[in-house]
C-alpha cells in the first residue's frame, strides 16, 4: 500500500490552500457564523469556484467525468476545507452524499449524478434519527409500499448544509427491515434548522410525514446493509480529515502565538511546559493523519482492513481534537476564550467533525467489536452536538469549590 501522495493529489492540496486561502479567509467564516450580510454571496463564490474546478467530482471515476482520485482526494480535500473552517455544502457533496450514490445506485443513477455534479448541484445525507447513532442498527425512519411508490415516514437529524443542497439521500428502513436509500430533491423536504456548536454549518431536521417518493429514485443495490455501510466509511474518514485540518490550523495558531508572546525576557515557547504541550499536540496531530491517510488508501485499495482502519481514524482524530482544543486555548490564555479572537473557530469545527459520523469512545467500541474484544466503552445516546452539556471523554467534571 503506497501511503505517498502522487503528482495529482499533490496539485489537488496546493490548488486546494490557494483558493482557499483567497476565497475563504477567516473573515469570510467569521461573516458566516455571525450572520453578517454579504456572507451567503461569499459562500455561494466559493462553491462556484469549487466547481469550476471540479472538486465536486473529485471522487468520481474518470469514466464518469470525474477527477478519479476516489477516497484518497476526498480526504485530502476534506483536511484543507478544515484547515480554513470553510462553510458551504462541498464536504456533504463529495463525503456523504456522492459515496452513498455511487454505492447503491444504478448504472443510470451514477451518470445522472455525474450530470448532476458537473451543473454545479450539491447533495447531503440524512442518515441519523432521535437516537442519534449513525450506524444502520439507528435506523427508525420507514418507506411502505405505495402504488405510485413508497410512502416514507420518520425524521433525521444532523442533516448538514441540506438548503444549500439540491438533493438528499435518505435512508431507511423498508416494511421487511432490509435498509434502503432514496434520492430526493431538497425543494420537497419539511426541513427545520437545529444549529451546531460549528456555527460555520448548517444543519436542520428533517420531518418524513408521509412523503411520496417513486421507484425511480430509491436507489437500489443488491447489498444495501453492505453498500450504506461502505458509503457511510467514507463519510466517516472525511469527517476524520476535516478534523484533523481544524485541528492543524490551531496549531499553527497557537505556535505563532508563542513565538511571539514574551514573559520575562523571553518568549513563552521557550518555556519547558509550553514544549510538552506543543510535542504532545503534534503527536497527536500527526498520529491522526497517518491512520486518516492509511484509511483512505484501503478504502481505495478495498483492502480488508478499511472498516477497522476507518474506525482507527475517527477515533484517533477524536481525541486528537480533546487534546488540541484544550491545550490551544490554555496556550493563549485569557484571550482564547473571546468571541474576537479567531482560534474559536477552528477548536469549534473540530469539535463537531469529532462528534459527527460517531465520537472517539463509540469508534474504539466498534473497533473492539471487530475485533471479538470485550469492551467497556459501550455506545450511548449521541452527544448533543450544539453547546456542550457535558465533559468531553476523558475530561473531568468541574468539581465545585470547597466549602
Amino acid at each position: 500500500m503506497d501511503l505517498e501522495l502522487d503528482e495529482d493529489e499533490r496539485a489537488l492540496v496546493e490548488a486546494a490552500r490557494q483558493v482557499l486561502e483567497r476565497f475563504c479567509p477567516t473573515s469570510v467564516v467569521r461573516a458566516v457564523v455571525e450572520q453578517a450580510p454579504g456572507a451567503d454571496k461569499a459562500v455561494e463564490e466559493l462553491w462556484s469556484q469549487a466547481v469550476a474546478l471540479d472538486w465536486p467530482m473529485v471522487g468520481l471515476d474518470e469514466s464518469l467525468g470525474g477527477l478519479g482520485l476516489g477516497a484518497i482526494g476526498v480526504t485530502l480535500l476534506a483536511e484543507c476545507l478544515g484547515e480554513h473552517a470553510a462553510p458551504g455544502p462541498l464536504v456533504p457533496t463529495i463525503a456523504y452524499f456522492t459515496p452513498m450514490v455511487l454505492e447503491l445506485g444504478s448504472p443510470t443513477q451514477r451518470a445522472e449524478l455525474a450530470t448532476v455534479l458537473a451543473s454545479g448541484q450539491a447533495g447531503t445525507l440524512a442518515l441519523a434519527e432521535r437516537t442519534g447513532t449513525f450506524g444502520l442498527d439507528g435506523i427508525e425512519a420507514v418507506a411502505t409500499r405505495h402504488p405510485s411508490g413508497y410512502v416514507l415516514r420518520g425524521t433525521k437529524r444532523f442533516v448538514v448544509e441540506a438548503d444549500r443542497a439540491a438533493r438528499v439521500a435518505i435512508v431507511v428502513r423498508l416494511e421487511d427491515g432490509t435498509p434502503a436509500a432514496f434520492v430526493v430533491p431538497r425543494e420537497r423536504l419539511q426541513l427545520a434548522e437545529t444549529p451546531l456548536l460549528d456555527r460555520s454549518k448548517r444543519c436542520f431536521e428533517l420531518t418524513l410525514d408521509g412523503l411520496l417518493v417513486g421507484d425511480d429514485e430509491c436507489l437500489a443495490a443488491e447489498d444495501p446493509a453492505r453498500a450504506i455501510e461502505r458509503a457511510t466509511e467514507v463519510a466517516t474518514l472525511a469527517t476524520a480529515a476535516e478534523c484533523v485540518g481544524a485541528c492543524e490550523r490551531a496549531f499553527r495558531m497557537v505556535l505563532d502565538h508563542v513565538r511571539n508572546r514574551r514573559q520575562f525576557g523571553v518568549p513563552i515557547g521557550s518555556f519547558q511546559a509550553i514544549k510538552h504541550k506543543l510535542a504532545n499536540c503534534y503527536g497527536a496531530i500527526e498520529s491522526a493523519r497517518a491512520l486518516t491517510y492509511f484509511a483512505a488508501a484501503a478504502i481505495a485499495e478495498d483492502d480488508p482492513r478499511r472498516h477497522a482502519a476507518v474506525a482507527m481514524a475517527k477515533a484517533a482524530a477524536g481525541e486528537c481534537e480533546h487534546l488540541v482544543a484544550v491545550e490551544a486555548i490554555q496556550c493563549f490564555g485569557g484571550m482564547g476564550y473571546t468571541w474576537e479572537h479567531d482560534l474559536h473557530l477552528f477548536v469549534k469545527r473540530a469539535r463537531t467533525a469529532a462528534a459527527l459520523f460517531g465520537t472517539a469512545r463509540e469508534q474504539r467500541a466498534r473497533l473492539a467489536a471487530m475485533l471479538g474484544l470485550a469492551s467497556d466503552a459501550a455506545t450511548r445516546p449521541w452527544p448533543f452536538l450544539g453547546e456542550a452539556s457535558e465533559p468531553a471523554p476523558g475530561v473531568p467534571a468541574p468539581q465545585p469549590a470547597p466549602g
